[in-house]
């Protein structure tokens, strides 16, 4: 007797384990299904984000400096915007906002709130980010141009794509969740992704004006500067909106100076990285893969946090258990980078720019991508098992402060990866 009752406890021992393995392998197998095609479809905006900085170089050194707010403005986009899908994902996933929303958005306080943050991060983000770049800039013996046309360009680049970016982070999180798709699988890389489209040609529109308006420039910046102070006045008014603002302000102040300081490496080391403008294209794709990769389990942690799942799991060393659920984004990972080396490769060869050949630009993408996968996910994990036990919301830090620590891994890498291979 005392024998069947051990077969039958080692039984649901077993069934326990088996459910859990299913559990698992269908859970990895999602974000693959999910993440991947959304994620190659990121490298290859990135790839038309680094065409699109190889195409300024001539308007990069006409205006001195330019450079040096790229990256910044880059994660900005990405910081402000992908944190604000990620609160919407969550705020689906506890029912708090109804996904038919998208038709009455007027009449859902929680996506008015979202705007008028998100547009008040935007203006007085965009100003912190060119002050930041211009001080330090000039401190360490860097040619600038006059302040006040680094802000229009700023403020005016980060307008135009905020406006694209809005729309669209509120339409691919709701429409993605009434398909029974995950929201934190897919928000987080598009909206990146679309930011890096979007966010350099704005920056070029904004440019081109601030050349054309040249004698006005000071009188449109302290114009611009007044509307994002009303902005954020107006932001803290309203309940939610000052939740956010309170919440991510600090988190975007920190995020400025290490996007500030991911555009001075870059500037520090433009001669070099300009020999070949492949490596130049690269950077974009470096940037935004890591912060993607860790942005998608970032928001998946949060989102299992808020319904309960992790909450009990939550150390200050990831468990084996969460170590395992990196495996997918490693997959992830080795199937991104070669892809981005081969698409790299052909356009460098139908567009005549110089690189270093297919084989040095597979290695620097193989050896930079792997530190990067790596770094990426600790740094998820740590940023959002720190927020929670805090009692922030991990929504409106974590993104911001990973995609902004990237933005500094991205390049110390792609720079490390050059040494390494011998470019």
């Amino acid at each position: 007797m005392r024998s069947k009752e051990i077969v039958q406890c080692f039984t649901k021992i077993s069934n326990t384990r088996l459910a859990t393995a299913l559990k698992s392998v269908k859970s990895s197998s999602e974000i693959l299904r999910q993440s991947f095609v959304v994620l190659m479809i990121c490298a290859f905006t990135d790839i038309l984000a680094g065409i699109s900085l190889g195409g300024m170089n001539e308007l990069l050194l006409l205006l001195p400096g330019l450079i040096v707010i790229i990256p910044g403005a880059i994660g900005m986009r990405g910081n402000n915007f992908a944190s604000m899908g990620s609160r919407l994902a969550t705020k689906m996933h506890s029912g708090e906002i109804d996904a038919s929303a998208i038709t009455k958005i007027q009449k859902t306080p929680l996506i008015i709130d979202n705007i008028y943050a998100s547009f008040a991060q935007t203006f007085n983000m965009s100003l912190l980010l060119a002050v930041l770049a211009y001080l330090i800039g000039r401190s360490l013996g860097f040619q600038m141009i006059p302040l006040s046309h680094l802000i229009f360009i700023s403020i005016i680049g980060g307008l135009i794509s905020g406006v694209i970016l809005m729309v669209s982070t509120i339409y691919i999180s709701i429409e993605s969740f009434k398909r029974g798709w995950d929201p934190d699988n897919i928000t987080t890389p598009l909206i990146t992704a679309l930011g890096d489209i979007i966010t350099i040609p704005s920056i070029f529109l904004a440019a081109l004006l601030s050349i054309h308006l040249k004698n006005y420039n000071a009188i449109a910046s302290i114009i611009l500067i007044l509307i994002g102070i009303f902005l954020l006045y107006y932001g803290f008014r309203r309940e939610n909106s000052r939740e956010i603002l309170v919440q991510t302000l600090p988190t975007f102040i920190v995020c400025a100076v290490f996007t500030t300081t991911s555009g001075l490496i870059l500037g520090y080391k433009m001669d070099e990285v300009v020999i070949y403008t492949a490596i130049l294209m690269l950077v974009p794709s470096f940037n935004e893969t890591g912060g993607n990769l860790g942005s998608i389990f970032a928001a998946r942690l949060s989102s299992s946090l808020y319904t309960g799942i992790e909450e009990k799991k939550l150390g200050v060393l990831p468990s084996w258990e969460t170590i395992k659920s990196f495996f997918p984004f490693f997959i992830l990972s080795l199937c991104i980078f070669p892809a981005l080396a081969l698409i790299l490769n052909l356009v460098s060869i139908n567009m005549g720019f110089s690189s270093p050949g297919f084989f040095n630009i597979f290695y620097l993408c193989m050896v930079g991508g792997a530190m990067i996968t790596f770094i990426s996910l600790l740094m998820s994990y740590f940023f959002t098992s720190f927020s929670w036990k805090m009692g922030l919301d991990p929504d409106n830090v974590v993104i911001p402060l990973l995609t902004s620590v990237m933005d500094v891994v991205g390049i110390s890498c792609l720079m490390i990866s050059m040494n390494l291979v011998g470019i």
